[in-house]
């Protein structure tokens, strides 16, 4: 039994190295897949994504992955577009088609098509010497030694070298089209990941007298009155509590709990001997996800909010991102 599973454990090892090695093997193709990248960018019309079987599966995830970086693109299936739905291409479209032979007789007979109709074509095949690679203007290889074991034969490597070609032609079209993260949540307004996106930092933050602050000298009872009364589980350290840019610190629920079991007489000393110096700020105008970000990077649950001029304007707990149902 024990035999088995090493087995069975070295066949997912040896998928994993080949699928791996044929990503960095796609290296050697990057011209082509920025020139990909550039075809999709001069196209007037949509981008048509077409494949048979497992390569059908790899088009459609690119005509998703597009579309939700706000490139118009739609799935082409070859044997559907052979009896009518070749109506959809026009003159000013992209068409990227995938095959691994290159030689797919639907997929030949598609790009055909549009050839007669002077469309720009991607060609993804592992075939040099096909049709498809012949006749497309930009062809990129996804030549692989093997597929993946223990038969050899599913596509498996070569799949995920389309895969991961179409990523990278996506991403480099994102790039030159200066895509953002706003403009991404734009076109997800009902999913989370949008909705993080689109909400920022100032919409959530607590302001005004709603902020906890003390100064370097205040006794470490006025520091607990200070936080329990305001009850975001920290105080912003001022030097002039009238003075929104003088902060030098911020005392968390956290600095307090470790500050006690270390004295046995915590009420002796000052915020000075507590707080902590230069903590991690946010500006008002960044986007919820990435002040969720910088407090999982960070393991903190509460950052200090600043306008453009440096000025405290606000504090930022991970409850108020729980509370708007944001993750």
């Amino acid at each position: 039994m024990e035999n088995l599973k090493n087995e069975l454990l070295e066949v997912a090892r040896e998928v994993l190295q080949k699928e791996s090695e044929a990503i960095k093997q796609l290296c050697k193709e990057k011209k082509d897949i920025v020139k990909a990248a550039e075809l999709i960018l001069a196209t007037e019309g949509q981008v048509i994504t077409s494949g048979m079987g497992k390569s059908g599966f790899i088009a459609r995830k690119m005509a998703a992955t597009l579309s939700s970086v706000g490139v118009p693109a739609t799935y082409l299936h070859p044997s559907e577009a052979l009896h009518g739905d070749v109506g959809v291409i026009t003159s000013k479209d992209t068409l990227i088609l995938y095959s691994k032979s290159g030689r797919t007789s639907e997929v030949v007979q598609v790009l055909q098509l549009a050839r007669r109709l002077g469309v720009g074509v991607v060609g993804i095949t592992a075939e040099p010497l096909s049709p498809l690679a012949q006749n497309s203007d930009v062809f990129i290889n996804i030549r692989v030694k093997e597929e993946a074991p223990p038969l050899f034969v599913a596509p498996t490597v070569s799949t995920t070298a389309m895969l991961a070609v179409s990523d990278a032609i996506a991403m480099v079209t994102v790039k030159e089209r200066n895509f953002t993260k706003r403009d991404f949540a734009k076109l997800h307004p009902g999913g989370a990941l949008g909705k993080m996106m689109l909400v920022d930092v100032a919409s959530l933050m607590v302001t005004g007298d709603g902020i906890p602050r003390v100064t370097p000298d205040a006794s470490f009872a006025d520091l607990l009155v200070e936080m329990s009364v305001k009850s975001l589980g920290c105080a912003i350290v001022f030097e002039d509590l009238k003075d929104m840019k003088s902060m030098i610190g911020i005392v968390t629920d956290g600095d307090l709990r470790r500050f006690v079991v270390k004295h046995d007489d915590p009420f002796k000393f000052m915020v000075k001997d507590i707080m902590t110096r230069n903590p991690k700020v946010i500006k008002s105008t960044a986007l919820a996800d990435e002040a969720l970000r910088i407090m999982e990077d960070n393991k903190i649950t509460v950052v200090p909010v600043l306008d453009e001029k440096g000025l405290v304007v606000g504090v930022l707990h991970m409850h108020h991102i729980l509370q708007a149902k944001l993750v």
